[in-house]
Order: C-alpha cells, then structure tokens, then sequence
C-alpha cells in the first residue's frame, strides 16, 4: 500500500489534484479547467489518486464529486493505524 501512495504523491499534477480536492468537494469538469491536460490524462491521474484511497469520488444526483480521504493519508504513509 505504501508504494501505491508514494507513487500516486510522485506526479505534480496528482499533487495539484490533492490540494484543490483537500479545499472543497470538486467535479471532473472543474478539475479540468485547472489543468492543460487531456480528458483521458486527467481519468488517468484520478484513477491513481483512488487507486491509492487518497481520494473519493462522491455522487450526488446526477454530479459527481472527488473529495480527499486524509485520514488515509496518514496511515498511508506512516500513520500511528500502522505502527499499532
């Protein structure tokens, strides 16, 4: 678990995704606007960011939503869940 989290922190722009979805819940479309990445580069670096639990996706109604999981953050990267 902890080689998918460092590899998930590696990239700048999965980074920049952390940071905007620690803020506030964001959409696809919103994260796009942020980014001059393609679509599918963008699924991609989400789809890394869940891989490695440091992120949700969230539906609600028709949106859907990626916010931070930072509790698992911490235990993923060496957090006292790990060490008991």
């Amino acid at each position: 678990h902890l080689n998918t989290t460092f590899k998930a922190l590696a990239h700048p722009v999965r980074r920049a995704i952390i940071e905007i979805c620690n803020e506030k819940p964001t959409k696809v479309c919103d994260l796009q606007k942020q980014f001059m990445i393609s679509p599918q580069d963008l699924s991609y670096h989400l789809k890394i960011l869940k891989e490695a639990h440091l992120i949700l996706k969230v539906k609600e109604n028709v949106d859907s939503f990626y916010i931070c999981e930072p509790a698992d953050y911490g235990n993923s990267v060496g957090g006292r869940k790990n060490y008991q």
